[in-house]
């Protein structure tokens, strides 16, 4: 008869049972490609994703163009990636660097974007609802790329800018981290602050609006009802300033130096903000060496200096690194992005 107990054998096998675990479900991704309407240059797609859902679309861009990307969404928890054409790794990672792209398409070919979950969202199974707003445009409309085609609901179009009006009795606006009254504040606003519009959405019954400050330093939701139309503020640099308080020092790059250009290029100078146009000079010295003075929204200068055709070094202590993809510079130093096309340190 056999000896009671358990064998070496069903000893192994009750081991294996506790150490082996099922697999995590696999990301499941669906494509989908982007027809480009108004003249070839714009569209709006809108989607959800839930859990380990993931939706890849594919959009045809050619090299030279300016193409703005933007996600806004239901969860906070959702993301882009920008993919170049062939490329294995994300030129622009939305959990890192905002759900705003905005650069010079560097090659001519099919640019995958993909909208997914955090992983923790993915856990969960949450739902997000999203818009995905794309622009396709010469370099020439670059400053106009944020502007999405009108919706059926009128609520994503409008003016460049707001201006908070119609509170009474002193009050100030919320200024708040999403679309709800029960959302975090971030700040409070005043009668008469200008704001860059950034689209309106309903939510909880009201008009709610995405709102940037013009230095691009903060964005946040504010209730509709309290905007109106208005222009841009002026430049800091030419406001008065207030009675016994002197003008704020000017930064390098405002000062009159030989540039051999000026513009704008896409850059953000504080961690987690999306990339917005921040004004260059760029003083070239031949041989592919040249010094590019950066005006961040808070009013830093970041100089960086260029060598035989690559970036080598900047003004501050952070240390720089810089990827290529074709005709384009993405640096970084520390939290800071720049996007500089080879032909600011060329001129070709």
């Amino acid at each position: 008869m056999p000896r009671s107990g358990s064998s070496p054998i069903l000893a192994l096998l009750l081991l294996a049972g506790l150490c082996w675990a099922p697999p995590a479900p696999a990301q499941e991704t669906r494509s989908e490609r982007i027809a480009l309407v108004e003249g070839g240059t714009r569209a709006v797609v809108q989607g959800m994703v839930r859990g380990r859902e993931a939706v890849d679309y594919l959009i045809a861009a050619p090299a030279g163009k300016w193409m703005r990307i933007e996600l806004t969404a239901t969860s906070r928890s959702a993301f882009l990636n920008v993919h170049a054409p062939g490329a294995t790794e994300a030129m622009h990672v939305g959990a890192a660097s905002g759900n705003i792209f905005a650069g010079l398409v560097p090659v001519t070919g099919d640019y995958r974007i993909s909208v997914h979950l955090a992983p923790a969202a993915a856990r969960r199974n949450q739902p997000a609802r999203y818009t995905l707003s794309v622009a396709v445009v010469d370099r020439a409309d670059a400053a106009t790329a944020h502007r999405q085609p009108e919706m059926a609901d009128e609520l994503t179009g409008g003016p460049d800018f707001w201006e908070v009006s119609g509170l009474r009795g002193g009050r100030r606006l919320n200024l708040r981290d999403g679309p709800s009254a029960r959302e975090r504040l971030l700040r409070q606003l005043t009668s008469g602050t200008v704001l860059r519009n950034r689209g309106c959405r309903l939510a909880e019954g009201e008009r709610w609006c995405r709102v940037e400050l013009p230095d691009g330093s903060l964005q946040g939701w504010v209730l509709g009802r309290y905007l109106r139309e208005s222009v841009a503020p002026p430049p800091a640099a030419a406001r008065p300033a207030a009675a016994g308080v002197p003008a704020p020092e000017q930064p390098a790059a405002a000062a009159l130096r030989p540039f051999d250009a000026t513009g704008l290029l896409p850059c953000a100078m504080v961690r987690g903000q999306p990339s917005r146009e921040c004004r260059f000079g760029v003083e070239r010295r031949g041989a592919g060496a040249a010094v590019v003075d950066v005006l961040g929204s808070s009013g830093v200068t970041r100089r960086i200096t260029f060598e035989r055709g690559a970036p080598t070094g900047s003004n501050s202590t952070a240390e720089l690194h810089f990827e290529r993809f074709g005709e384009l510079f993405l640096i970084r130093i520390g939290d800071e992005r720049f996007e500089v096309p080879e032909e600011v340190v060329t001129g070709r």
